[in-house]
Formats: C-alpha cells, structure tokens, sequence
C-alpha cells in the first residue's frame, strides 16, 4: 500500500515521503510516494531505481548504435537475465520478509537477514559447478522457510511441573533443576525465548548426564541435538569449512537453525573433554565465539558465508576429566559436580531409570520392571542398570514370558545386601 503525496495532509503513521524512480513507456518517472519506513521497502525501492536506471543506459547505448561482438551480445543479455532473475527473487523474498515480521511477530524471531540467502545465487565467482548446485538447492529451502524461526515456548506451569517431577526422579541433578528454574522465572517475566546460560555437567562415566539433558530439552519442550567429541572432529563441523576447499560443506550449527524450524534448541556438547586440540584441529575452537551472546549473534558459516543468530541456543557440555578443558572454555559455563547418587536417591533413581526402559521397549504384553529388582540395581551406574534391564527384558520377551525376573540378572551385579529370601524386612544399606 502506497499514498501518493498531499501536502495538505499530515503523514500517515508509520510511513514516510519517499523518491521512487521507476521506467515506464520508454523513460524514467521520479515520483514522491508515502511508503512503510522499514528496511526492506528502502531496499526495494534502491532496487526499483537501479533497474530503472539500467533500463535507460541501454535505451540510450541502443540509440547510438554502439557495435558489439555476436558471443559478447549473448553473454551480455544472458547476464542481465540473470539479473533479473535476482531481483524477481529479491522483490519477493522482500514482500515476504514484511508479511512475516507483521504476522509472526511475538512467536517467531529473526534468525538472519531477510536477504542474506541472496548471495548464494548472486555470487558466481567461482567455476565450481557443484558448489553452484548446492548453493542453489540451499537457497530454495532457506527461501521456503523464510528469515524467522519459531520459538520453542512451553506454557509457564507445565514447565515447571515438568521440571519438579525431573528433580524427583533424579534428585542428584537438584542443582541443576534450581538453576533452569531461577532462569527461566526471569526469561518469562522478561517475555524472552526460553533459553539457558552454558552449562558444564562434570562427573564419572555413567552417572546419566546424557540422559538428564535429553529430559530437560522434554521438559522445555524444545528439539535436542547431540555433538559428539569423542570422534575424530574439528571446528569446521560446528561452523563449515572454508569455502574454498574441493570438499567444502556447511556446518552444525547452520543446519540445526537455519534448515530448521526452531530458534532456541538444546545443543549437547557431549564428552567435551575428548576434543583433541592440535595446530591444525581444534574442535572445540569454535565454541569460544558461539558461547558469547553478543558473539553469537552474528555466528557465521564458513561454507556458505553467511551470517546468523544462534544467541538463544541452550549449550550443556558433559565431561569426566575437567582438567581437559581449556580454561578459555570452562569460563564460559557454569559448572556442576554431579556425584553418584546414594541411599534413598539411588533408589529413586533405579525406579525412575526402570520406568524409562518399560517405556522406552513398549513390548506388547510385557509388565513394568518390579521394584524389587529395579533396588537390588541401585547401587550400579545408570547406564549399567539400562544395559541390564533391556538385557532382562529380551531375556523374558525370549521365553514368552510377561514379567522379567531375578533369573534374568547376572548374579554377579545384584548387591547381595540387598538380595534375600528368607529376610522379614529391609536393612539399612549403603549405597555404592
């Protein structure tokens, strides 16, 4: 919409007096034009003035005859096809962009620029044929997706509850729960996306800090993924490679929120004190600029060149050996002990990663895991008592059986203090 100038009339709100030079029946018009004061009608309009103004330079190069060589002449209306293709994609991605940012304002956010998806069509400097086709295929799908991601935002009491019955089952992480819960009171007094300060979970092999962050991302509601340290990988895997190398590709983070829907997920940086930093690989390098707010805000792929917002992601790193982790690092987080649980934890915490496994194998016609057995395993690491527990289960689903028994746990894991027939009640016991 558009108000042609009236200098009786006072300007519209919102809008403001602007040049506008188009071409029409063969020369320029300049018109003044009341127009949305926003970027994307400013871009539009510096477009619709270029184009006009290239019009008119080949109306008047046309005139004076100027000779061209045939292969030139064809090259030459090739490029300005090419143009125009452009700025038809420009035109519509900018309608586009002001359609979004009116309609989905409150839920989504701007993960980048409206046009930054253009330079991958626009730019065709290198021969790499491949590349172009990649580059193309990746425009088409950030330009059906459009410049705004949607934030992950559950309802404020269902968080909490969620977050409560976490801390119930595994009151080892309490800490842990408190912290996500003071933050998140603010974020929603705030009425900002959900998302976390980077949090460092240190503890032995097998105390469930994988597992816990795949139940908090449930309670938040929001998508998880999982980067792996333990393997042989190096910055470019979170942020591209250099565009420049025959092998080039886009990183990580570029995929989990540029060709996704969500704004805020939770990255698990998983076993990050396995990165092996050397001369040429660093992979963990990366993580010094992603872990900054500010920073973050203008995180760059390398593959592609292009620039996004991955301030609102929620980072939780695990690690055994904390002394393998630069200390440039370990600042950017707030760390955690998380020490085996004990006592009356450890059997809430075996009744909790019983419940887990029944749910998890969803075997027709199989009965949940008796609590006296989940108990004879408390004193064993979560991932021992999971590797058991599916072990009983096949051992049962085996012999067609409805329930899983003593039988089908090695005699060599159950606590013998807690394992026996003839007792009238349960002694004291420690755990671990």
């Amino acid at each position: 919409m558009a108000f042609f100038r009236d200098r009786d009339k006072p300007n519209p709100q919102g809008y403001e007096l602007t040049d506008v030079v188009v071409y029409r029946e063969e020369r320029l018009h300049e018109l003044e034009l009341f127009l949305p004061a926003t970027t994307a009608t400013k871009t539009l309009v510096k477009d619709m003035k270029y184009r006009a103004m290239q019009a008119q330079t080949l109306k008047e190069a046309a005139a004076l005859e100027v000779p061209t060589v045939a292969p030139s002449a064809k090259k030459t209306r090739l490029d300005h096809r090419k143009e125009d293709d452009c700025l038809a994609e420009r035109e519509e991605m900018c309608a586009r962009a002001q359609e979004d940012e009116i309609a989905l304002i409150g839920t989504h956010r701007k993960v980048y620029e409206w046009d930054a998806p253009l330079a991958l069509i626009e730019d065709k400097r290198s021969a790499d044929t491949d590349l172009h086709t990649r580059d193309q295929k990746i425009f088409e799908t950030l330009k059906k997706l459009g410049h705004m991601r949607r934030i992950a935002r559950p309802e404020s009491e269902h968080v909490f509850a969620a977050l409560e019955m976490l801390r119930q089952r595994q009151p080892h992480y309490s800490a842990v729960v408190a912290l996500v819960c003071q933050h998140l009171r603010l974020l929603f007094a705030q009425g900002k996306p959900p998302h976390l300060p980077a949090i460092l979970l240190l503890g032995e092999p097998g105390v469930g800090k994988t597992h816990f962050t795949q139940q908090l991302a449930s309670a938040l509601q929001t998508p998880m993924r999982r980067h792996s340290f333990d393997n042989a990988t190096t910055g470019a895997t979170l942020t591209g490679s250099d565009k420049h190398w025959g092998n080039t590709s886009y990183g990580l983070m570029f995929e989990i929120l540029c060709l996704n829907e969500v704004i805020n997920p939770v990255v698990l940086l998983d076993e990050i004190d396995k990165a092996s930093d050397t001369p040429h690989r660093n992979p963990a390098a990366p993580l010094h600029t992603l872990l900054e707010p500010i920073s973050a805000r203008q995180a760059t792929d390398l593959s592609l060149g292009l620039r996004f917002d991955a301030s609102f992601v929620t980072w939780i790193a695990t690690a055994n050996d904390p002394a393998c982790i630069p200390a440039s690092l370990r600042s950017r987080f707030t760390e955690f002990f998380i020490l085996p649980p004990l006592g009356k934890q450890a059997l809430q915490v075996a009744q909790y990663i019983a419940e887990s496994v029944f749910q998890e194998l969803n075997l027709p016609g199989i009965q949940p895991v008796p609590s006296s057995i989940s108990k004879l395993l408390a004193h064993l690491t979560a991932r021992e008592q999971i590797q058991l527990l599916k072990r009983a289960y096949a051992s049962a689903f085996d012999d067609d059986r409805t329930c899983i028994d003593i039988n089908d746990i090695p005699r060599s894991a159950i606590n013998d203090d807690d394992h026996g027939s003839n007792q009238e009640e349960e002694k004291p016991r420690l755990m671990h």
